[in-house]
């Protein structure tokens, strides 16, 4: 399984769209969504993509994500009741990141409805699926838009949590975390940083 790929972009098709990076002379279609497109270098320039590894039955595809939230987002959104990945990536096209957690977490089954093929019975399916999902890994959010825990305890749990939805392993997590909340010492940490310097701290090392 592919979970994230450096390379080289060699071509784009923005009518798919997706867009190939070519590893060390072999080339990867990654599907991506339009703002991830726009987003990756011209073509011969440097690119990398976390990637999701979509099998079934004799199908094989690869989709790119520029963050490892936007891949957890869409592997929730797969969890859901019939979505499938167009589905999925269409919805992370449509909206930011931060928008399709307010959604979730506001139940905001209608709003949801703007992406083509979400119908209003599938909106209240996400919803009831991965509404309460979406809210215990990105967490509730404040004022100033960082996420927000109850406490040390909490946070350490919430980033441990959101790092094996990523995909990482229970004994890389709970090293990592520990490591950087000894580096910060009695300073305070928000979860967006924590996850960061925890998901660097665990690739440095693999």
């Amino acid at each position: 399984m592919i979970g994230w790929i450096h390379g080289e972009v060699k071509a784009r098709d923005v009518s798919v769209p997706s867009v190939i990076i070519d590893v060390q002379g072999v080339g990867y279609e990654l599907f991506v969504d339009p703002q991830t497109l726009a987003s990756l270098p011209a073509d011969g320039g440097r690119a990398e993509l976390w990637v999701h590894t979509y099998v079934k039955e004799e199908a094989l595809a690869l989709y790119g994500f520029t963050s490892l939230e936007a891949r957890t987002m869409f592997r929730m959104l797969l969890s859901a009741h019939k979505v499938g990945p167009k589905i999925a990536l269409a919805t992370l096209g449509g909206f930011s990141l931060e928008e399709i957690v307010d959604i979730l977490r506001a139940r905001d089954a209608k709003r949801i409805q703007r992406v083509q093929g979400i119908g209003a019975k599938m909106a209240e399916q996400i919803m009831v699926s991965i509404g309460d999902k979406a809210a215990r890994l990105f967490g509730a959010p404040q004022a100033n838009g960082e996420t927000a825990v109850d406490d040390g305890d909490s946070l350490t749990r919430h980033a441990q949590e959101t790092l094996v939805a990523w995909g990482f392993k229970n004994r890389q997590v709970e090293a990592a975390v520990a490591k950087v909340e000894a580096e910060m010492g009695d300073e305070s940490i928000t979860l967006e940083e924590l996850l960061r310097r925890a998901a660097q701290e665990i690739t440095a090392g693999t």
